[in-house]
């Protein structure tokens, strides 16, 4: 059942894209598809993480979504403003506590706040190694991160 599943979401993004309902375009998402299948059976065979969730957790990610319009703004005003000068961006360290490796909750949390910082236009996170208590992300704007080491998404 999952594999339909995963077949179909990438069939039907694909048509959606495609914005054309052709013969070939259906051939082609009906083989996209089929490659999305494939990758995830991979992706399984990995050994995938196991992740909880705390209920902060929907409040950062709700934070993050709620902040797009905003940053969409912000993010253009300062391309806008490359018309005439070059835009530069810039590298931006946070502290971040990894927490305990193997643990859902704490594989949970990380993953909740690369995707927080990544959502925004502004920004996306480079690197989150685990060895370090740092989150190097790129950002175009001052953003405001959060101070808490735990949960460092702006």
């Amino acid at each position: 059942m999952t594999a339909f599943c995963v077949w179909l979401a990438c069939s039907a993004s694909y048509m959606i894209l495609a914005g054309q309902f052709s013969p070939d375009e259906m051939v082609v998402a009906a083989l996209l598809g089929a490659v999305g299948v494939v990758c995830h059976r991979a992706l399984l065979g990995t050994g995938a993480s196991r992740f909880s969730f705390e209920p902060r957790a929907a409040l950062v990610i709700a934070r993050s979504v709620a902040g797009l319009p905003l940053a969409t703004l912000t993010v253009g005003r300062r391309l806008a403003a490359g018309l005439m000068r070059p835009v530069e961006g810039r590298r931006v360290e946070r502290v971040f506590a990894h927490g305990q490796q193997g643990r859902p909750l704490e594989a949970g949390r990380r993953a909740v706040v690369v995707l927080a910082t990544s959502l925004s236009p502004d920004a996306f996170v480079l690197r989150a190694p685990l060895d370090e208590d740092t989150l190097l992300s790129h950002a175009l704007t001052e953003s405001d991160a959060g101070r808490d080491p735990r949960w460092p998404a702006p």
